[in-house]
């Protein structure tokens, strides 16, 4: 083998050593944004169910609060009515 043929063979070896390299290096980058956008979106659907279920606890504890005190007024108002 001459020199100009290994020359161009390390030359041709480190411009594919270089872009393979690059090639690998921009995949890591996309696949770390893609687990940090995979993360955020999943840590927001965790925020948005537990604010729906604190919501519906709440109104399940207005229900029952509303028809306690529909119970005792419809009990005052039947008392009240019977005294007349």
């Amino acid at each position: 083998m001459t020199k100009d043929t290994i020359t161009s063979l390390i030359i041709g070896g480190a411009i594919g050593f270089f872009f393979s390299f690059l090639a690998s290096l921009i995949a890591f980058v996309v696949q770390i944004y893609r687990d940090h956008q995979s993360k955020k979106w999943e840590t927001e659907k965790i925020q948005r169910d537990d604010a729906k279920t604190i919501v519906l606890r709440r109104m399940d504890i207005m229900e029952s609060q509303t028809s306690i005190v529909m119970e005792h007024y419809i009990k005052a108002f039947t008392i009240l009515e019977s005294v007349s």
